[in-house]
Formats: structure tokens, sequence, C-alpha cells
């Protein structure tokens, strides 16, 4: 690397020695300036892995929402919030995940008045490391759903978070 009065420039130098009997004569040196395509090869990989990045996150998405089971991630504090939840909510509840951004306590919520006392257990902060309950949920079209929801509560700096999925467990429930 070379510092210049603009800026930081690098060099590839090439040597080449003229021996005679086995002594030095001379020494030519060729200089060149790579700097331009240095930083067209970091381009480069910096667009290859930025497009292997879109791939793997395309690939993950596709085999989430092909999934049966609903993924979600909650901030609990400072305030509650749904950060993610996989798209096939939608074909589970009937909620879109959009629809489920402003009103996201629905999927804590059941008509079951005693499975609602495990579920607000949640959002206190007496909230347990590791949740896994099952209970009825009522859907967008009004048909009972059996849920069971497991997930894991982490600290994440100052935030809570809930990292959890739904599995419904309706045919099992009919047993």
């Amino acid at each position: 690397n070379v510092d210049t009065e603009e800026k930081r420039r690098t060099v590839r130098i090439i040597k080449t020695p003229f021996v005679e009997d086995g002594k030095v004569l001379m020494t030519i040196c060729i200089c060149q300036d790579v700097t331009e395509k240095l930083q067209l090869e970091k381009q480069n990989r910096l667009r290859l892995v930025g497009q292997e990045e879109l791939r793997v996150r395309k690939e993950l998405e596709s085999l989430i929402s092909r999934s049966d089971f609903v993924i979600y991630n909650i901030t609990l504090s400072p305030k509650p919030t749904l950060n993610y939840i996989s798209p096939n909510i939608s074909k589970l509840s009937g909620y879109t995940p959009e629809f489920l951004q402003e009103r996201f306590d629905l999927l804590f919520h059941s008509p079951s008045e005693e499975a609602n006392k495990e579920l607000q257990k949640v959002f206190t902060e007496n909230c347990p490391s590791k949740i896994s309950i099952e209970y009825p949920f009522k859907s967008l079209d009004g048909d009972i759903i059996w849920i069971r929801n497991v997930a894991t509560l982490e600290q994440r700096g100052e935030n809570k978070q809930l990292i959890g999925y739904w599995s419904d467990i309706s045919a099992y429930k009919r047993l």
C-alpha cells in the first residue's frame, strides 16, 4: 500500500534480478497500480455474497411457508410487538400476518378461560423461560382449532423476546 495526497493506493511490485557469475548485476522493478482492480473484485465478492444471502432467505421463507408449523417472534418488553409470524398463519387461522401485526394479542387469546389465564402469564414479569400450552383458538371464520404453542423466552439486550411456534393439534384432540 502506498499513501498519496489523494488516497491510499495498492500497488503490485514485480522484481527481476539479472545475475551473471553468481552476482546480481541489476534488478528491474515494475510497479503496477492495482487499486481499482482490487476494488472491483471486492464489489463482485460482495454482490455474490448478497445474491447468496437473498437465495438462502428465499429458500428459508419457502420452507417455512410450506411447514405445518407457524413460527413467530415477539418482543415482550419494553412494548409488546410482533416482529415476525410466518405466512402460513393465514392457512391455519384465516388471519393475515399484516392484520396480526396490529392485533397479535389474538394469538394469545382463547375461548377457554383457563387457557387465557396461562396465556396472559406470557405478558407478565413472571413469564416462564419455556412455554408449552395447548388451547382452543377461534379462527377468523369462527372454527375452533386446537393449538400447541411452544416458545422460549430470550433476553436480547434490554428486550425480552418470545420465539416460538404453533402447531395444529385438532386431529389429536378429537381422538
